[in-house]
């Protein structure tokens, strides 16, 4: 059998897939096109929205220029499948995510039981590869790869896609049926709706696929992140193997000598390594500074979490007011002030987010337990505050639309609740120096609090952006930015911007608001407030702002609410993020009572 050559537009789509992006050269190379040709075809592409470009800067030369595939790429189907399938699955789902999850075992039983010829195959690479065969072609998916565990491929297209964004549990369908087949649990790493390149699928182990223990032994095991992987995105856990952590300052403090010796032991007992030097790979750094004249601790990259740590003889009438500063001027993520009172030592925790709570009166081996267990997920956390900017915004939209129009009234909303409070001046007390090390880190400019942001569509939503003041928002690009979406692999979020602006960058919560309303399609707006609630279900560790983990957790509560649409969760130690159809709806609920004082625990 002789196979067809893929058109030329999809042998591109293939390629731009299959690489994650691809300059012109890079396609010429492949295809043995010329220059000419690449160009006509990408151009009608670009105008048919199906790939769009952008320039990809270097340390050195000119920055080429990069295409990338769109959304609407995946866009294949026919629309009467299409609308025909969200009827079918918007009926399912009436009917309960319990009768949804025995849909999906029934068709994966009733497909296995009509190939009894797979399930039959000595191991599980063949049988995964016959899977691979039965359902798509060469063109569309890998062949199957050993990995460290088991067994991958990977497909290139999914014509199911555009209904998929919109109902989450249609993915499961394919997990399902492969599992049915192999007999064996399947993960999925790589997700085309989540801006991947591709879908993967991993099969771990090495079982007959009968049944037997190799089976009921990874279904015992199976956690609780694993299931909200499943059904979210692909978690980034706390890491498994140990992490390098490091001192700075001067420790010449009896308590500070004490508190230094303390966590070396308990981290070093845990299995993390302790760095004598600063190293490329630091995870953790405590600082330990003199809070009359506090050193700052300038790390090498935004995955270091770093600790302040300091002491002293007089206890502050306002420990947030003389704390915060010195956190601040010591550039770290969290600060432990320890007071010296009545012949004991107190610690108290000064988060970023200006809020400050105690620890528990604890001694010896406890008090540091307590110490690790609270510090370490910190540490581990990642980041997910760098921005893409792509100057694609249509020209109808740089002047904003009647939803910025909304998100702005809501700013002024907040502001007149006073729930807006003033930007810290972070200008005011860090040397340029500091300042100018910070903003390369992070892109930081100051600190202000609270986002809004309202659902443009499917796949987009407008935020608002990083340190502006929310009560006086106006320029598109600026003050509020369009997402269209997240690269995972790369962990930065996607924005349209106007060709004429010098943008800002979006709110650290950007990764917050993109799970809530992928996985939630009937969410059409989202507020986030430094205020709280009575009795509303908070997650359990204070992630830093901007965390796939406080992401993740914030999406995981969102979840577990009886109505995801009103939805108010508490953030430890830091705030509240509400859910609603309308940003209107949200200030309804809001506007009927809160607490200004978040609750420290």
């Amino acid at each position: 059998m002789i196979q067809q050559e893929l058109p030329t537009r999809q042998r591109l789509i293939r390629l731009i897939r299959e690489s994650g992006g691809s300059t012109l050269a890079d396609l010429r190379r492949r295809t043995g096109l010329s220059r000419s040709t690449l160009r006509q075809h990408l151009g009608r592409m670009a105008r048919d929205g199906v790939v769009q470009s952008y320039l990809v800067r270097r340390p050195s030369g000119r920055p080429p220029l990069m295409y990338r595939l769109t959304p609407q790429a995946e866009l294949a189907s026919p629309e009467t499948y299409l609308t025909f399938l969200r009827a079918v699955f918007d009926a399912l789902r009436s009917q309960g995510q319990e009768r949804v999850d025995a849909l999906f075992r029934e068709i994966a039983e009733r497909v296995a039981a009509q190939h009894p010829e797979i399930r039959a195959l000595p191991d599980m690479s063949a049988r995964l590869d016959a899977v691979r065969r039965l359902f798509f072609s060469d063109a569309e998916a890998t062949q199957v790869e050993r990995t460290d565990g088991g067994y991958q491929f990977s497909l290139y297209t999914c014509p199911l896609a555009p209904v998929a964004m919109e109902f989450r549990d249609l993915c499961c369908v394919t997990r399902e049926v492969i599992r049915g087949l192999v007999g064996e649990e399947v993960e999925q790493s790589e997700w085309i709706i989540r801006g991947d390149p591709r879908c993967t699928f991993e099969v771990r182990g090495g079982g007959n696929g009968n049944g037997g223990g190799n089976g009921k032994t990874r279904a015992a095991v199976a956690t609780v992140e694993r299931v909200v992987k499943s059904r979210l995105s692909p978690a980034v856990e706390i890491a498994a193997e140990p992490i390098t952590f490091a001192f700075a300052g001067s420790r010449s403090d009896p308590v500070l000598a004490q508190m230094a010796q303390g966590l070396r032991e308990v981290f070093g007992s845990h299995g993390h390594r302790f760095a004598q030097s600063e190293d490329d790979d630091l995870r953790l750094v405590f600082n330990f500074i003199d809070a009359a004249r506090p050193r700052p601790f300038r790390r090498k990259g935004k995955g270091t979490f770093l600790v302040t740590v300091a002491v002293t003889d007089r206890r502050p009438d306002n420990i947030l007011k003389e704390g915060y500063p010195l956190l601040i001027r010591s550039l770290g993520n969290l600060m432990m002030y320890l007071v010296r009172s009545g012949g004991h030592v107190e610690t108290h925790f000064v988060t970023l987010e200006q809020g400050t709570y105690q620890s528990p009166d604890l001694t010896g081996d406890a008090y540091f337990a307590y110490l690790y267990e609270r510090l370490l997920p910190l540490a581990c956390s990642e980041l997910v505050i760098d921005n893409e900017f792509h100057t694609d915004l249509p020209p109808e939209l740089w002047k904003g639309d009647e939803l910025t129009a909304q998100l702005a009234e809501a700013g002024r909303r907040l502001d007149a609740l006073d729930l807006l409070p003033t930007p810290f001046p972070m200008h005011e007390l860090l040397p340029a120096r500091d300042m100018r090390h910070i903003q390369r880190l992070f892109g930081l400019g100051g600190l202000s609090y609270g986002n809004l942001s309202v659902r443009k569509d499917a796949t987009r939503y407008w935020m608002s952006a990083s340190g502006v003041d929310k009560g006086h928002m106006a320029e598109i690009g600026r003050d509020m930015l369009l997402v269209k979406g997240f690269d995972p692999q790369r962990k930065v979020m996607l924005l349209s911007v106007p060709p004429h602006v010098k943008p800002r960058r979006v709110s650290v919560d950007a990764i917050e608001h993109w799970m809530i309303y992928t996985e939630h399609p009937e969410v059409g707006a989202i507020v986030h407030v430094h205020a709280w609630m009575q009795g509303v279900p908070s997650t359990a560790i204070n992630y830093p702002c901007g965390t796939i983990q406080l992401a993740q957790a914030v999406a995981e509560k969102v979840r577990e609410t009886p109505d995801a649409v009103h939805a108010v969760v508490g953030l430890k130690n830091h705030g509240l993020t509400i859910t609603g159809h309308t940003l209107a709806d949200i200030f309804d609920r809001l506007e009927e009572g809160f607490i200004r004082q978040v609750p420290m625990s």
